[in-house]
């Protein structure tokens, strides 16, 4: 709820924030102090002009005109990521999963599995974990080649 009265207020919909803060937020507030307190810093970004309206708008610094750096920290894209995260990790509890991603950890275990596999064989490896792009096996050993044979040994007779 905090991210959605921070985008109103990053639009200039100052009358649709302070419905909306009238309306939905009293419950909220009443269960938990420490959302309050959120709210109050929320919505003390009214007071100010000049707010940051693009997509990615982390400049921190203050300009005469603009909210100080401890509440500009709501309108730069790590609070849209934060609540993001929030959000998911309560959709994930929700449906009685972890709240982390199983991915990270499968990735890890990925590239310690070639690492391992690579000492005893050849294979396909992954080279992007990005775009999952392979990378082909490397070419096999050439039998014959002297450099493979143990000293004093000598594949001419």
């Amino acid at each position: 709820q905090q991210q959605r009265l921070i985008e109103m207020i990053r639009q200039g919909q100052v009358k649709e924030a302070l419905e909306f803060v009238q309306e939905e937020l009293p419950p909220l507030c009443e269960d938990n102090a420490s959302f309050l307190s959120e709210l109050e810093s929320t919505l003390a970004l009214l007071a100010f002009e000049n707010l940051p309206q693009g997509e990615f708008s982390d400049n921190l610094e203050p300009d005469g005109n603009g909210a100080p750096p401890e509440l500009r920290v709501l309108l730069a894209p790590l609070q849209r990521h934060k609540t993001a995260a929030e959000l998911n990790a309560a959709i994930l509890s929700s449906q009685a999963q972890e709240k982390e991603s199983k991915l990270p950890m499968l990735l890890k275990m990925l590239i310690w599995a070639q690492d391992q596999l690579s000492h005893h064989a050849r294979f396909p490896r992954v080279s992007s974990l990005v775009s999952a792009r392979t990378e082909p096996p490397p070419p096999a050993p050439d039998p014959l080649d002297d450099d493979d044979l143990p000293l004093g040994s000598s594949s001419v007779s």
